[in-house]
C-alpha cells in the first residue's frame, strides 16, 4: 500500500526548513516522502549545500538520486519519481488529494515519532561534539535531560527568533475550544507566555 507523508509542493519547504534546524551538519538525509512497504520502495529526501535531493531506495539500497536547486524544481522531480516508481498520477494533485494523502491516527504516531527519534540522535550528535571526552562520563538519564531540554529549547529559539519554520510534527490543544489539532509546524500556532521576553528579540 502507498503511503504519502508529504505533498510534491510541500517537500522543498519541509527539507530546507528542517535542515536550518542543524547548520552544523553537512549532508542530512529527512526522512520519507512516500514509502510502498508491499514493494520495499521509499521515495526520500537530504539536504546538502543548499540543495534538495530526491532518492529512491529499494529494499535499503539507493536505485535513483536527482538534485534540485528550486521549489519548482523539487516539486516537479517529486512527482516524476512518485509517478514512476509508485504510481502516483497528477489527478491526485491538491485539489483531490486529500484522500490520497490522508494519514490515520497511527500513521500520525509514526510520523510524529519518526521526526522525534531524528531530532533526539541530531540533538545527541551535537552534545557529544560540545562536550567532548566528558561525554561517555554521563549516564543515560542524565544525557536524556540534556537532550529533550536542548532540543525542546534550540528548536524553540530558532523558531522564535529567527522566524525559522521548524518541522516539529505534534497534536497541540486549541486555546479557544480546548480540542486538539495536528500541526507540522507548532512553533507558528503556539501561544507563549512570555512573548515580551527579550531573549526572541
Amino acid at each position: 500500500m502507498t503511503k504519502i507523508s508529504i505533498l510534491p509542493n510541500k517537500v522543498w519547504k519541509v527539507a530546507v526548513s528542517t535542515a536550518k534546524d542543524y547548520p552544523c551538519f553537512g549532508s542530512v538525509a529527512l526522512g520519507n516522502i512516500a514509502d510502498d512497504d508491499e514493494r520495499g520502495i521509499k521515495i526520500c529526501m537530504r539536504f546538502d549545500s543548499g540543495s534538495v535531493f530526491i532518492y529512491v531506495m529499494q529494499n535499503e539500497t539507493v536505485i535513483y538520486e536527482r538534485e534540485t536547486n528550486s521549489a519548482d524544481e523539487c516539486e516537479a522531480t517529486v512527482k516524476e519519481v512518485l509517478k514512476k516508481y509508485l504510481s502516483y498520477s497528477d489527478e491526485d494533485d491538491e485539489e483531490n488529494s486529500e484522500e490520497f494523502v490522508e494519514l490515520d491516527d497511527d500513521e500520525i504516531e509514526d510520523v510524529i515519532t519518526e521526526r522525534e527519534d531524528w531530532l533526539d540522535q541530531a540533538t545527541m550528535d551535537f552534545l557529544d561534539a560540545v562536550i567532548g571526552e566528558d561525554f561517555e562520563e554521563y549516564d543515560a538519564d542524565t544525557l536524556g535531560t540534556f537532550v529533550e531540554d536542548c532540543k525542546n529549547h534550540f528548536v524553540e529559539y530558532l523558531a522564535r527568533k529567527f522566524s525559522v519554520p521548524v518541522f516539529r510534527p505534534m497534536y497541540l490543544e486549541d486555546v479557544e475550544t480546548g480540542e486538539d489539532f495536528y500541526t507540522e509546524y507548532p512553533y507558528e500556532d503556539m501561544v507563549f507566555d512570555d512573548e515580551d521576553n527579550p531573549i526572541y528579540k
